[in-house]
């Protein structure tokens, strides 16, 4: 597998989001001892990504979408529907990315020259 410890560690102090980026590749995905050299994001199994702060998820891609899983959701857990609480929770099954959607995190600059006012916001 391949994986960023925290990703967004340089923007933490402007308070956006950090989390931790996961890829998973089969160990016969390219060749080598380990079977990655040469592996593509095609070759990906499946990814995850950690954004931790007041409230900590995680996003995993299964085999039919993308679902986010919530940690402590108070201080007893995240309340399930029989009024039990548990550790963590599905918060959200089968996400999907709107085919307009044209930013995917804040520090996205490709959006500042496609996206009125964003570079204003990236400026300020």
């Amino acid at each position: 597998g391949c994986w960023d410890p925290l990703d967004g560690s340089s923007i933490v102090d402007n308070n956006w989001a950090v989390g931790t980026m996961i890829g998973v590749w089969g160990s016969k995905s390219g060749s080598g001892d380990d079977g990655l050299i040469g592996a593509t994001g095609r070759d990906q199994v499946t990814s995850l990504i950690a954004l931790y702060g007041p409230r900590t998820t995680v996003l995993v891609g299964l085999d039919d979408g993308v679902y986010e899983f919530s940690y402590g959701c108070t201080p007893e857990g995240c309340q399930l529907a029989d009024g039990t609480f548990a550790p963590w929770i599905c918060s959200r099954s089968q996400i999907t990315i709107s085919e307009e959607c044209k930013i995917f995190a804040p520090a996205n600059l490709r959006a500042t020259k496609e996206v009125e006012g964003y570079k204003k916001l990236v400026d300020y």
